[in-house]
């Protein structure tokens, strides 16, 4: 036998069986014991601190320990507890269940119509008025304003305060029929007794908005002039009130006053998807889409996860945006209460508009949505979503340019394709701008076989690089979206300011081509223009010797050529000096200075150098039709006082009267032409000025003056005349625009 000991000579924390003694037998006879040699001051290190007992506390048989315990007490204890514990989970369920039932029995989810106020509303987006506000003045910030916070304008019908309902519960019971009350004692149900109220609410077509215990809402119009309140009915409204999400519209309730009923849902401050993609005005970049297609889909998830199931009705028209330009899908539940609607859509929805996102095995399905399965129409949502992502990349509707009628369009998809024929399907070129994952989707999600569709994880899964790397928010792409419609409007004011600025510089233009520029001044800023006199002005006539014989043997439009031809050259050097042309009666130029801003006696050095110029200038024209011809240009002047005003109101001119006018006629045609004839006043005021080359003419007979004494003007001195402006501009400001030329104009 050999014996082991817990030892350890190098380290004393080790446990372990090591040998410390061997006992053995040496032989029967002789009997021989080894003993054991224990080293002393040896110390164990137990693992309990202790050596191990070598008696059980109760000992091997039990024998130091009483009787066995009872347990008895402590199971049924435990088994009392459970029972309880079972029995009030199962009355807290039932309790539950009590509760439900009997709100499905109430009529929690009905609303007195009294208690909403009806408004006027007008979908700024679908009118496209934002265009038509931009054009008027101050409609930057109204259609900033209209962006930032609703794209509905909406107004009251007049002072309708709200009522409060009646009890209700005693006209609805399970299984009846919501109708009018013959007797009136309802007032949220029965027949109203204002004839002007009940034709508001006749007057809503698909769709109004209101004021409900004080936020606004929106009344989604159900075809049926009643409602039986079936418990499968109740059980799908109380899934409308459950169903919360983002992505989903919030159902308030139900207004029923026999015929109209109505759902009360929260509302989507911006309209649908499609007024925003029917409205040219709103740039819609890529992150726009993909953030709606990604709403889209994430409120389709919902509903298909929900108890509500599917949606059924998924179209454009359906998915509304909020104030936070999120998409909330509408109008879906209710199938089997919407399943017998009457459809008694307007004319629009009658030719098959409404249809057009429709899968083609509803259409085909006689019985309504009420009688499909969740699958079914699951499939169904993905056939709408591919229409409507189709509508959102391709913007031109859900059939693109397809040129068919909507009811050919929907009578065609209806229709079941023959055997290895293409099934009829909007045209992808539309949308071949957008992503080729969105338009690979597009074409697996509207194929024809239900089953061959892909899920919507299938779907968002394929669709998920549209939003990777997109850092922006959907508020931060609308932000920008709005920054860019500003900047367009802001752009497109700017662009008409511009206009209007150039049409009004024109029309001032214009205006100072026919009235002298103060007289304009004048007009512009509203004041009257009285007739004005002057005590001293000259004044300037030129005819054509020959004209008349001209005019005789020459085309028309060889007059109006040479005409325009000659006065342009005129005009241009009429620029150059302090004088207004009063008018031209076919060969008549008639010319003044001194007026309408005095200018002292200047006025004759004006009209004289005018003259000089004129006469310089008509050496180097050539008339189109008779180039070998000259004209022989005939000019005469005066000097006078002179009364000058606005005659007329539709074509007004500026006219001179007085005799000086007269007189100034008579030098021109008394004159001898390439000679400038002046009278003895106008001589006088040149001697004054200095620098003028006088001829005495000598003294001629004029018609209604009798003799008169006329002269020559013959030169000038030009620097003389450069001094004498340069002085006297400080004092005269009009000689400003009078320039001095030391040659003769060189005209073509």
């Amino acid at each position: 036998m050999q014996v082991y000991y817990h030892f350890s000579s190098s380290n004393r924390n080790a446990y372990g069986l090591f040998p410390c003694a061997r006992l053995g037998q040496t032989s029967l006879k002789n009997t021989q014991w080894a003993l054991i040699d224990y080293s002393e001051g040896l110390s164990i290190d137990f693992v309990n601190k202790s050596a191990p007992k070598d008696t059980p506390d109760c000992g091997f048989y039990g024998e130091n320990c009483g009787p066995a315990a009872n347990n008895t007490f402590i199971i049924v204890i435990s088994v009392g507890v459970a029972i309880l514990i079972g029995l009030a989970i199962a009355a807290a369920f039932l309790y539950k269940r009590y509760r439900y039932e009997r709100k499905l029995h109430s009529l929690f989810f009905m609303i007195d119509r009294n208690q909403i106020i009806l408004k006027k509303h007008t979908n700024l987006m679908s009118q496209a008025s934002l265009r038509s506000m931009a054009s008027i003045h101050g409609s930057f910030a109204a259609a900033s304003q209209t962006l930032r916070d609703s794209h509905f304008f909406i107004e009251d019908y007049g002072n309708h305060p709200p009522q409060d309902s009646s009890q209700m519960s005693s006209i609805f019971h399970t299984g009846s029929t919501a109708r009018a009350n013959p007797f009136g004692q309802f007032p949220g149900f029965g027949v109203s007794s204002g004839n002007s109220e009940d034709e508001k609410w006749h007057q809503l077509k698909e769709f109004g908005v209101g004021l409900f215990e004080g936020r606004m809402i929106g009344l989604k119009r159900i075809y049926r002039t009643d409602v039986e309140l079936t418990r499968n009915v109740r059980l799908e409204i109380a899934q409308l009130l459950e169903a919360t999400n983002s992505n989903t519209l919030e159902f308030v309730g139900m207004v029923i006053h026999s015929p109209d009923v109505f759902l009360v849902h929260e509302l989507a401050q911006r309209g649908s998807l499609k007024d925003i993609l029917d409205n040219e005005d709103m740039a819609l970049d890529d992150v726009f889409r993909s953030q709606m297609t990604k709403d889209i889909i994430a409120g389709l998830e919902y509903l298909h996860s929900s108890p509500i199931g599917c949606h059924g009705r998924l179209k454009s028209t359906n998915c509304l945006i909020d104030g936070r330009w999120m998409v909330r899908l509408s109008s879906f539940g209710l199938r089997e209460m919407r399943s017998e609607e009457e459809w008694q859509r307007e004319e629009g929805v009658q030719e098959g508009k409404d249809d057009l996102w429709t899968a083609p095995e509803l259409l085909r399905w006689s019985t309504g949505l009420g009688q499909c399965g969740h699958l079914l129409v699951q499939k169904a949502d993905v056939y709408s979503l591919s229409i409507v992502l189709y509508e959102l990349f391709g913007r031109l509707g859900p059939w693109g340019d397809e040129p068919m009628e909507p009811r050919e369009i929907v009578s065609c998809v209806k229709r079941l394709p023959s055997s290895g024929k293409k099934v009829f399907r909007p045209d992808l070129a539309v949308i071949k701008e957008a992503p080729q994952i969105v338009r690979d989707t597009v074409a697996a999600a509207w194929t024809e076989e239900p089953l061959d569709r892909p899920s919507l994880f299938q779907i968002k899964r394929k669709l998920k690089p549209l939003t990777v790397g997109l850092k922006r928010t959907i508020m931060d792409n609308m932000v920008s979206i709005i920054e860019k419609l500003t900047d367009k409007l802001e752009r497109d004011i700017a662009e008409r300011n511009e206009e209007l600025e150039r049409e009004k510089e024109k029309s001032e233009m214009l205006l100072k081509m026919m009235l002298p520029e103060v007289v304009a001044d004048s007009l512009k800023l509203g004041s009257n223009v009285s007739a004005e006199s002057f005590e001293s002005v000259t004044v300037f006539f030129s005819d054509c010797p020959g004209f008349v014989e001209m005019s005789a043997t020459s085309k028309p439009i060889d007059i109006v050529n040479f005409l325009n031809d000659l006065y342009t050259v005129f005009d241009r050097i009429i620029d150059q000096f302090d004088v207004y042309k009063v008018e031209t009666i076919a060969d008549a130029y008639m010319v003044a200075s001194g007026l309408p801003v005095p200018n002292g006696n200047h006025h004759a050095g004006e009209i004289a150098s005018l003259g000089l110029t004129l006469l310089s200038a008509i050496d180097a024209f050539k008339i189109r039709h008779l180039p070998n011809e000259k004209v022989r240009l005939r000019i005469g002047m005066n000097s006078g006082p002179c009364v000058a005003g606005v005659v007329g109101l539709k074509m007004p001119r500026y006219c001179l009267f007085g005799d000086t006018v007269n007189t100034a006629s008579r030098m021109e045609s008394n004159g001898i032409p390439l000679r400038i004839n002046c009278s003895e006043s106008a001589k006088q005021v040149l001697d004054q000025l200095g620098g003028y080359v006088m001829e005495e003419r000598g003294i001629v007979e004029m018609k209604g003056k009798g003799k008169q004494m006329t002269y020559f003007v013959r030169g000038e001195d030009s620097e003389l005349r450069r001094e004498r402006i340069i002085r006297e501009r400080v004092k005269f400001a009009s000689l400003k625009k009078a320039k001095i030329q030391e040659k003769t104009y060189d005209f073509e």
